[in-house]
């Protein structure tokens, strides 16, 4: 639900810690406002933000995502994320593009807990692990089949697992994407410029936003379009090779 536009954005208390998520401060709005009177990017707030997120990833956007306080460790968890559609196999060439990454840099998935048995084979005493990105499983026939743009050559994938009490905000996404995709997960790859930091102030974060074109920014209950996103250039000599490998592999 939109319930005004204006040319700044709300942000969210930027602290290390892991998976947690803080209330926007009042005194970090003057901070946005100021970086983004220096780029033409108008923002809007959300009163049920997760919901128009989930929307607009429904539409074949991609959303940057800065919340709550700042993660630590090896993966972005939700916090300070990019997400995408999971079905879309020629993203690992054109969004790797606009990353300045390459492309034997996969997507892992970002996905429901209560749905992981569906999309993921052998979790069972691998769950704990399984909720911070550091571990690969075996991809089940359906995952592969609905989700290749997270399923690597080798059938497998690296996910996270998200439960409401991990992270309520990215579960809530989720949740709504499922309702209005049928697909229980997303991608979630890094919100940063290769060879550069996981974004962590307001500043970092519309900067990472306008050099990788990307089609909005999500700062807690604001969104922002951006005016100019990303041409989306593929390969299609790779991108054809890549679709045709897709599948189950059976050994």
């Amino acid at each position: 639900m939109l319930l005004t536009t204006v040319s700044c954005v709300a942000v969210m208390s930027v602290v290390p810690a892991s998976m947690a998520v803080a209330r926007p401060r009042e005194s970090m709005v003057a901070t946005a406002v100021s970086e983004l009177s220096h780029v033409a990017v108008e923002a809007a707030y959300y009163e049920n933000v997760e919901e128009d997120i989930a929307r607009l990833l429904a539409d074949d956007a991609v959303v940057a995502r800065f919340n709550g306080r700042m993660e630590y460790g090896p993966r972005a968890l939700g916090n300070r994320t990019i997400l995408y559609r999971p079905n879309d196999p020629s993203v690992n060439y054109w969004m790797n593009d606009a990353l300045k990454r390459t492309e034997f840099m996969p997507f892992a998935p970002v996905s429901l807990t209560e749905e992981s048995h569906k999309l993921f084979k052998g979790l069972k005493g691998a769950e704990n692990t399984a909720r911070f990105m550091t571990i690969t499983f075996d991809c089940t026939d359906w995952m592969a089949e609905n989700c290749p743009g997270v399923v690597h050559i080798d059938n497998t994938a690296r996910p996270q697992l998200v439960d409401t009490n991990d992270n309520p905000s990215m579960h809530r996404v989720l949740g709504e994407y499922q309702k209005l995709t049928g697909l229980p997960c997303l991608i979630n790859t890094s919100f940063n410029m290769h060879e550069e930091p996981i974004v962590c102030s307001p500043y970092d974060a519309i900067r990472a936003f306008k050099m990788g074109q990307l089609d909005y920014l999500a700062i807690g209950n604001w969104i922002a379009k951006n005016p100019v996103p990303a041409e989306r250039k593929a390969d299609m000599v790779r991108y054809e090779g890549y679709v045709n490998r897709q599948g189950p592999v059976r050994v």
